[in-house]
């Protein structure tokens, strides 16, 4: 009998010298078997790559290849394949976020010089409006300048911030007068809440509409969509914001402030037309290949068809547009808490731009810059969850 032919991932090159593992395709393979079949492969000294070649042609026992013929019999005639063992899906995400951290040292770095510069340009300090208080003397002014070092040099006093935030210290609010971490986290929480509610229910009304649209393919559907999208990416958030607070006040008379239902809404409509297009879209395609063709032909409902198969793969650019968000997620939210009285990150930078606070402002922009990041790597991960190719395509 001609001993079989076993296949190999393409990465699976034996030149590196490393072990090998064995994969069943059959799931059901005893485990406690393949393992010891694992093992005494791994003994064999494999000086060439086996992919495409004959067992015996690589001087691989006769015994062996009678020992592994009667399991592969055993289990059904099974296939198996090759893999480097340094070469799994938790190494990948290890390199990734490897990756990951050394952009977000990168980034940080870049951002707040940046930031750090731009303030000083823009010139005047937290300190530049008591010279209008003639209670306060030049010379308390000065002092007070030599305390905060505001009289160094601009590259000086952002090594000293860097070296400080490094640690963890991002100094004092100088017109605040609290610590900067704990204003930036107690703001967060509101901001976070915020963002989390309006990215629900625009995920929510564009999946709804989208699943419709396809679902039904109706002509008068397919333009109501449309139209969703072009008002809902024209409408600017502040305009939003200011029609909502005025039909809830002089309309229905009820509170503007206090929740974040409302602030969450008038935050929506460009991220509704974003996820909605972005769904159709991504369903239509996915419902124009063979596999959902091959679905259709054993007789699958068509809406078992979209949320079973189509769904998942349309997702994966729905979860990229959703960790792209959370920063315009934040920039939105300062007009819509200043519009509605809330208390979160918006609302404080715009505190802290006026009273050019630089400790705080430095804090704001580096909290929201690691929050974009978590953001980010977190699409990433979810990504590599939902479809395998990608951890195919970085093996390979």
């Amino acid at each position: 009998m001609e001993p079989p032919i076993f296949g190999c991932f393409p990465d699976s090159s034996a030149e590196s010298g490393e072990g090998f593992e064995l994969h069943p395709v059959n799931k059901k393979a005893d485990t406690k078997t393949s393992r010891a079949v694992i093992r005494i492969i791994n003994f064999i000294s494999f000086e060439s790559d086996l992919c495409g070649r004959s067992w015996e042609a690589e001087g691989i026992d006769s015994k062996f290849i009678a020992f592994f013929v009667a399991f592969q019999s055993q289990m059904g005639n099974n296939t198996f394949a090759f893999s480097p063992l340094y070469k799994r899906p938790l190494s990948l995400v290890l390199k990734l976020f490897i990756r990951k951290i050394i952009q977000l040292a990168l980034m940080l770095v870049v951002v707040s010089a940046v930031a750090f510069r731009l303030l000083d340009a823009a010139g005047g300090d937290s300190l530049a409006g008591l010279s209008d208080n003639p209670n306060i003397s030049a010379e308390t002014i000065r002092r007070l300048r030599d305390i905060y070092g505001l009289d160094r040099p601009v590259s000086q006093r952002y090594l000293e911030w860097a070296a400080n935030a490094a640690k963890g210290d991002f100094g004092d609010s100088i017109s605040l007068r609290l610590p900067v971490t704990s204003l930036v986290l107690s703001r967060a929480k509101e901001t976070f809440k915020l963002a989390a509610l309006t990215l629900v229910i625009a995920l929510f009304v564009s999946s709804v509409l989208a699943f419709a649209s396809v679902r039904y393919r109706h002509w008068l559907l397919d333009s109501f969509v449309e139209i969703c999208v072009l008002v809902t990416a024209s409408l600017p958030v502040i305009v939003s914001s200011l029609m909502i607070l005025a039909i809830t006040v002089y309309l229905i008379n009820l509170p503007a402030a206090g929740g974040l239902f409302l602030p969450a809404i008038s935050l929506t409509p460009p991220f509704i037309a974003m996820f909605l297009a972005q769904s159709k879209r991504g369903l239509q395609t996915a419902l124009q290949q063979d596999y959902i063709v091959s679905a259709r032909a054993k007789g699958l409902d068509e809406t078992t068809i979209i949320l079973r198969h189509a769904l998942r793969n349309a997702l994966n650019p729905i979860i990229t547009l959703t960790g792209l968000s959370v920063g315009a997620l934040i920039g939105g939210s300062v007009i819509a808490e200043t519009v509605f009285g809330l208390q979160g990150i918006g609302s404080l930078t715009v505190t802290a731009v006026r009273n050019r606070d630089i400790p705080l402002v430095m804090g704001v922009v580096v909290f929201v810059s690691f929050a974009v990041w978590v953001a980010n790597f977190s699409a990433e991960l979810l990504q590599i969850v939902n479809d395998r190719r990608l951890v195919d395509a970085e093996r390979s």
